[in-house]
């Protein structure tokens, strides 16, 4: 975590820093994210739809069950 911390703090003042960069090296939209990422693959599993704050805290939820 301290990593990633310090890599944000860093590069916060470059546009250009993101983390995960579309194609065009632009930030992602959520509702790209969703559509084309996390709706397929719920509806795969045959889980009910959800939204991004659902996904973030799921995935805090594991990271910090994981140790």
């Amino acid at each position: 975590m301290k990593m990633l911390k310090d890599f944000v703090g860093t590069r916060a003042q470059d546009p250009k820093a993101l983390v995960f960069p579309s194609n065009h090296n632009t930030p992602l939209r959520a509702s790209n994210v969703l559509s084309e990422g996390l709706h397929p693959v719920l509806k795969a599993l045959k889980l009910p739809r959800a939204g991004m704050h659902a996904f973030r805290h799921g995935r805090n939820q594991r990271w910090e069950l994981s140790g």
